[in-house]
């Protein structure tokens, strides 16, 4: 276990200013330690395929009341060990929006200063000084020490206390979105042997926001990366059906039922839903079906915090919505959503079939998000094949199929772009410049997110014409 060094007179000046800081954020209004607040008892879960093991009982608790109870001001201090257990709860700054850069920057800073804090306790225990915590924080030490040696639990503290921003709103909204999609997610995991309940873990991956994407590029009501996507779906710059909230609800069926298959339970095939097959097969390997097991004691290189939770978290989920208007009784989830659809025997100009419905264009790719920048932009056509969505106001035109559209809707083969190869000292803004586009739309049609990061002797694509 790492021990401090020596610590000057000058040093301890400033360590104490600093504890005073991290001490005043976390104060109450009434200028006493703002004390974390007794959980409610978890009610009875409905009956469930899925265990409940009572050792993750006090997380999936934790969970709830993060999802529920706490607001996205509210920023808890607590043991990553034990989640359950919480030191104390500070107030994110007014002034402060909470889901900004800047949020999220004062947050890791209160979190590290408060491992700060503990580090420096434990040197001062260490030494039998005085370690200047208020008693709530002495309180906390002597709670989680094992054998009473508090100053190594102000040690294993310096390293495991972590920050969590209530999620309340968050799960507000998306409880009300998920009226638009969860009764048709249900049904297709239902015919295809799932449990109804996984049809609420988009709780998790997305918010229940089809379009969400993550900062590592995972994207849909699934949070599909493209690797593992192109193994079910279709990933392009024709089509990305990782956007297509139906389309990734059956891959992710699929996944899933897979996962079940491999690994006995469907404790294991949700955990592997955010931890990875295979490192699921390893865990299993080493310490057998029980999930309690696995989760406290596997070491694999990417159980973190995150993947050691996220059923109990699940579990937390599903409890919620056993009865929502209980937690958010304010909420009203949306409707249905509700479309007509066709399949594309041919291949679609967009903007035609948009207008042959008397359809905004904007509306139009609003039912077809999978759609990808090369047909918004009009270089693509959409693909033969394609089931595509109108709005329900237009079912009887859709009942004549795609064959009812106007000539000049429909072609034989997909249109095609045209192809620049770069060469040396061309940069993406004179490419752009040439062909009268923009970098935007050869960005989006190459699928690039850096405009910088091009080289000699790369094919780019190259939209058919300016829009």
């Amino acid at each position: 276990m790492e021990r401090a060094w020596p610590i000057s007179n000058s040093v301890r000046i400033r360590i104490l200013a600093r504890k005073t800081l991290i001490l005043a954020a976390l104060l109450g209004c009434d200028g006493a330690l703002a004390p974390a607040a007794d959980a409610d008892v978890a009610s009875d879960s409905p009956e469930s395929p899925l265990p409940r093991p009572p050792e993750l009982e006090a997380s999936v608790v934790f969970w709830k009341d993060v999802m529920t109870r706490w607001g996205e001001r509210d920023i808890l201090l607590h043991d990553q060990d034990s989640p359950k257990r919480v030191l104390s709860i500070a107030r994110l700054p007014k002034p402060l929006e909470p889901r900004s850069s800047a949020a999220r920057r004062w947050i890791a800073d209160i979190e590290a200063r408060t491992q700060e804090i503990f580090k420096n306790a434990a040197a001062d225990l260490e030494a039998e000084r005085d370690a200047s915590l208020p008693e709530e924080w002495l309180r906390f030490l002597r709670d989680g020490a094992q054998d009473n040696d508090i100053a190594g639990e102000a040690w294993r503290l310096s390293k495991r206390i972590r920050s969590q921003q209530g999620l309340r709103e968050v799960f507000a909204e998306s409880y009300r979105r998920s009226g638009q999609y969860i009764t048709r997610v249900r049904e297709v995991l239902t015919v295809r042997g799932l449990p109804p309940e996984i049809a609420y873990l988009p709780h998790l991956e997305s918010g229940y926001n089809p379009r969400a994407r993550s900062r590592l590029g995972a994207m849909g009501l699934w949070q599909f990366t493209r690797g593992t996507a192109r193994d079910f779906l279709r990933v392009d710059d024709v089509v990305d059906e990782r956007l297509d909230p139906y389309r990734s609800t059956e891959a992710a069926a699929r996944y899933l039922r897979n996962a079940n298959d491999a690994l006995g339970c469907w404790s294991l095939a949700i955990t592997a839903y955010n931890y990875g097959l295979n490192g699921m097969r390893r865990a299993l390997k080493r310490h057998g079906p029980d999930i309690v097991a696995i989760l406290q004691n596997h070491d694999g290189r990417a159980m973190g915090f995150a993947t050691r939770n996220f059923y109990a978290e699940f579990l937390a989920v599903v409890e919620i919505m056993s009865d929502p208007g209980r937690h958010f009784p304010n909420v009203n989830p949306e409707e249905p959503w509700r479309f007509s659809v066709f399949v594309a025997e041919e291949f679609l100009d967009p903007h035609a079939v948009a207008a042959h419905f008397a359809c905004e264009f904007s509306t139009f790719i609003d039912f077809n998000p999978a759609f990808g920048d090369g047909v918004v932009s009009g270089d693509r056509w959409i693909p033969q094949g394609t089931v595509v969505r109108v709005p329900p106001t237009h079912a009887g035109r859709v009942a004549l199929q795609s064959r009812s559209l106007p000539n000049e809707a429909r072609h034989d083969a997909q249109r095609l772009p045209r192809y620049h190869r770069v060469r040396r000292g061309e940069n993406l803004s004179s490419i752009a410049a040439r062909y009268s586009t923009t970098v935007d739309r050869i960005l989006k049609l190459n699928s690039l997110r850096n405009p910088h990061r091009i080289y000699a002797g790369q094919r780019l694509a190259l939209p058919l014409a300016a829009h």
